[in-house]
């Protein structure tokens, strides 16, 4: 186990041996996923992006503790939402409409003429 995490291994930064930081790094350890700062994601992000597009899932941290996960996206995140299902989840108001939408006929400008004229004329 000591040669998994580095807090149990011999003298290490008092930060490293927090609960959070042990218990983060043995699961990222036993799953299998490489973990990186958020330093050195900014610095090689073009790197870990490529990686995770192969399948990789990396583990974020900031200040040693996990914050995301960058990973290939599932099948059911590319997927398409409907309006319905939005209503539904609540991340969208039903229109109140319930007739077609009609798009207002353009309207043409004269030159010379001035825009208070051509406001009544459309207003009627």
């Amino acid at each position: 186990m000591s040669s998994i995490l580095p807090c149990l291994a011999g003298p290490t930064p008092i930060g490293w041996c927090t609960q959070a930081y042990t218990i983060y790094k043995l699961w990222a350890t036993l799953e299998g996923m490489r973990s990186i700062g958020i330093r050195e994601l900014r610095e090689r992000s073009a790197m870990f992006i490529k990686r995770a597009g192969a399948g990789e899932q990396i583990v974020i941290t900031v200040s040693g503790e996990p914050v995301a996960t960058l990973g290939p996206i599932t099948a059911n995140a590319t997927q398409t939402i409907t309006l319905t299902e939005l209503v539904a989840n609540g991340a969208v108001v039903a229109p109140r409409r319930r007739d077609k939408y009609q798009i207002p006929k353009a309207i043409t400008f004269n030159s010379g003429s001035r825009i208070d004229q051509t406001l009544r004329e459309v207003r009627g």
